[in-house]
C-alpha cells in the first residue's frame, strides 16, 4: 500500500511541477524499484533480436562518444543529426541517473533510456510535449515501456481540468505513436552504436520508416500549450 503511495504522491508532484525533472526520475526509479520493468522485459524477449541484444548487455561508450565527435561526422548521419538534435533542444548525451545493469531489468531500464533521444531523432519527434507523448504510445506498442500509461493518463487528467481543447490533440498524438509502433520492427534490438556514420535516410529506410513523422498535423497552438519536454 505504502508503494503505491509512493507513486501517486510523485505523479501529484510531476502534476504541480512538470517542469522539475527531478520527479520524473524518481517516478521512473520507483516504477523500477517496484518492479514495473518486469512486463517490458517479458514483452522485448519474445523478439529473438533483442533477446541477442538483452544476452550482450551492449551500452554506448561515452568514453568516445561525445558531441564533439558527432558533430565531426557528415551532415545527414545519424551521429550528426544526432549531435543536431541535442544542441538544438538545450539536451545532454546522458540525461538521467545511473542504472546498475547487473540484471536484465536493469539493463532493459538503462538502453531504453540511452536511446530515448536516439528514437526521437529517428522518428523525427521533437522533445516537446506532443513530441514524447507520441514516443510514449510508440514505446508502449513495442516494449510495454511503464511510464507511458502514467504519462498519457496524466496529460489527458491533468488537461481535462485545464484546457479540455486540447485532449483530442492528446489522444492523436499517442495514438499515432502507437501504431507506428506497432507496425514497425523492434527498435530496441537496434545496435545503434553500430550506425553513426550511416546516412539517417539510409537507416529509417532499412527499419520501414520511409517518410519520418513529424508534428504538423497537431495545431501549433498546442505544441505551445504543452510546453518543453517533461515525459523523458
Amino acid at each position: 500500500m505504502l508503494d503505491k503511495l509512493k507513486l501517486i504522491y510523485l505523479l501529484m508532484r510531476i502534476t504541480f511541477r512538470p517542469l522539475n525533472y527531478h520527479y520524473i526520475e524518481k517516478f521512473r526509479r520507483t516504477l523500477a524499484e517496484q518492479g514495473y520493468m518486469k512486463a517490458g522485459l517479458k514483452f522485448v524477449e519474445g523478439n529473438a533480436d533483442n533477446r541477442r541484444l538483452l544476452e550482450s548487455r551492449k551500452l554506448f561508450d561515452h568514453s568516445t562518444l561525445t558531441l564533439e565527435s558527432l558533430q565531426k561526422m557528415a551532415p545527414g548521419s545519424l551521429g550528426f543529426e544526432y549531435a543536431r538534435f541535442l544542441q538544438k533542444h538545450g539536451l545532454k548525451l546522458v540525461f538521467f541517473k545511473d542504472v546498475a545493469t547487473d540484471t536484465p531489468e536493469g539493463y532493459f531500464h538503462r538502453r531504453v533510456l540511452e536511446t530515448h533521444d536516439v528514437w526521437h531523432v529517428i522518428l523525427g519527434w521533437p522533445p516537446d510535449s506532443v513530441g514524447e507523448l507520441k514516443l510514449q504510445g510508440f514505446m508502449y506498442a513495442q516494449m510495454c515501456w511503464p511510464t507511458a500509461p502514467f504519462y498519457t493518463g496524466l496529460a489527458l487528467a491533468g488537461n481535462m481540468i485545464k484546457n479540455p481543447a486540447l485532449v483530442p490533440s492528446i489522444y492523436a498524438a499517442v495514438a499515432e505513436g502507437w501504431a507506428l509502433g506497432q507496425r514497425t520492427p523492434p527498435l530496441f534490438a537496434y545496435e545503434w552504436e553500430n550506425q553513426w556514420d550511416r546516412p539517417i535516410s539510409e537507416i529509417r529506410h532499412e527499419i520501414g520508416l520511409e517518410a519520418k513523422s513529424t508534428t504538423e498535423e497537431i495545431p501549433e497552438s498546442c505544441t505551445e500549450s504543452h510546453g518543453p519536454t517533461i515525459y523523458r
